[in-house]
């Protein structure tokens, strides 16, 4: 009989042993308090790390601790803030404000597929695309792991079938239908969505994404697609969801029209709580006084680097606090309430990244910084993710090559850069003369396109991408 009792006093311990564990394993998680964004935005395809003017990285520059950027430096970053909102029970986001493609050799050799295996390993939770994409990205996209993306102009830089065989490659929604109508192109009909939405804890949060009307007419084949204005699109679309997701507390845009159209989207369109902004390569920073130095080699100071050119000079505060007003009722029942309105964006080609902190419960920041993706001769030096920098050394054979392959040669340095902002050069003049030795009656080239010099000799496709890594776009506006 004692036996007996022993026996069942050791089940009943048991029984209760596990129904203490299921009730812990099946308690809800706490809800969290707060939301880390960590953003970036035009990359423009800088795979690798590059110089600290975002040109190819040589083997001496490393070697010296001045190269920046690059995937293996967003990877690492991204690891790390998810790392530490996860230890502080608070939801977390990585956005990516587009354009990551078009800007090295990278993509003239894989087209996108490249940038898709980084985004494979480093998993943005949702993207709004301003970069050129065609059959070659979409080798490996459907494992990338974004949430959603979002449409932007470059990606009608093909033809919509190409379009359309991206959107049927990808297991997220494509974002842009905030702005974008698709309904008389047949091929794209249906395939554009407005907005994702996630559940953290009791807050639904929300991101909806737009992109610049001028798409309209800068995007090669856009077909029948219609680009329409961005403010008053963006509140029917935040009306839309509302109207499914009666709901939603927290409002993210996710934007690539540019800082100064996004600063006057907030103050017309109050029902944002925060704009991710991308498209005009501004460098925000607070105090909007000098960046961090990214070259210590040259004994720079905080009076003395932008001189030395080691340090970016900020277009603004990050982040940007736009007030808006919100008002609802009519006449004598009409109530308005002020509302602030925070933009930030991170200039380009990876140099910087954007960490900011919000409140859930208030939807107020409450930290917000531009981190340096420096090197080791940095004020802010951050590793590269050796799993990123693997993927890189598999595929990199055929970029070097290509690299590597001659394009011509010249007997004098042909001067790119700062030098073709202030006053005539003869690089600026060259590629002028060849435009206009083409069946048109004038060429014009903006000089802040030819981003380096061309030394003598033998010239490479390296050298001349890096010279020229953008299209030389120029817009009319008729009188009449």
């Amino acid at each position: 009989m004692a036996r007996a009792a022993l026996l069942l006093v050791l089940v009943l311990g048991m029984c209760s042993c596990v129904r203490g564990r299921r009730g812990r394993s099946l308690a809800a998680a706490p809800a969290p308090k707060e939301l880390h964004i960590v953003h970036i935005n035009d990359v423009h395809n800088r795979i690798e790390q590059t110089s600290t003017s975002s040109t190819t990285c040589s083997d001496a520059q490393a070697a010296s601790g001045l190269c920046l950027g690059g995937w293996g430096r967003i990877s690492s970053y991204v690891n790390a803030a998810r790392k530490k909102a996860a230890a502080a029970k608070a939801a977390f986001l990585f956005l990516d404000a587009g354009d990551q493609f078009d800007g090295t050799l990278w993509d003239v050799v894989y087209k996108g597929a490249a940038t898709a295996k980084m985004q494979n390993i480093v998993k943005p939770d949702v993207m709004v695309r301003f970069g050129a994409f065609n059959t070659g990205s979409l080798k490996n996209l459907h494992t990338h792991g974004l949430d959603s993306a979002g449409l932007a102009g470059s990606e009608f830089t093909f033809p919509p079938d190409i379009l359309k065989a991206y959107i049927g490659n990808i297991t997220f929604p494509m974002l842009g239908a905030c702005n974008t109508d698709t309904s008389d192109e047949p091929l794209l009909k249906g395939l554009i969505q407005k907005w994702k939405v996630w559940q953290f804890g009791p807050y639904k949060v929300a991101a909806v994404g737009w992109l610049t009307p001028d798409a309209s007419f800068t995007a090669a084949n856009i077909g029948k697609v219609k680009v329409t204005p961005v403010n008053a699109a963006v509140k029917q679309c935040i009306a839309d969801l509302k109207k499914a997701h009666p709901d939603v507390h927290l409002i993210i845009g996710m934007s690539h029209t540019g800082y100064h159209p996004d600063i006057e989207t907030a103050k017309q369109v109050p029902d944002l709580d925060i704009i991710i902004s991308g498209h005009s390569h501004t460098f925000l920073r607070t105090p909007s006084k000098v960046g961090p130095i990214f070259d210590k080699t040259v004994n720079a100071t905080d009076e003395t680097c932008l001189k030395k050119r080691a340090c970016d000079e900020p277009g603004g505060p990050y982040p940007t606090y736009v007030s808006s007003q919100k008002c609802s009722g009519v006449g004598a029942a009409k109530t308005c309430t002020n509302k602030t309105i925070p933009v930030v964006q991170v200039y380009y080609a990876s140099k910087y990244i954007g960490d900011v902190t919000l409140d859930l419960a208030t939807k107020k920041v409450t930290a917000a910084k531009p981190v340096l993706l420096g090197g080791d001769n940095s004020t802010s030096p951050w590793p590269q993710d050796p799993v990123i920098l693997a993927e890189i050394e598999k595929l990199s054979g055929p970029v070097t090559a290509l690299e590597k392959k001659p394009a011509g040669k010249t007997s004098v340095v042909m001067i790119g850069g700062r030098p073709g902002r202030v006053a005539e050069t003869n690089f600026g003049s060259y590629l002028a003369d060849i435009m206009k030795n083409g069946p048109v009656t004038i060429a014009l080239i903006n000089s802040g396109s030819i981003r380096a010099n061309i030394e003598p000799e033998l010239v490479n496709y390296g050298d001349v991408l890096t010279a020229l890594p953008f299209r030389n776009l120029l817009a009319v506006k008729l009188s009449r």
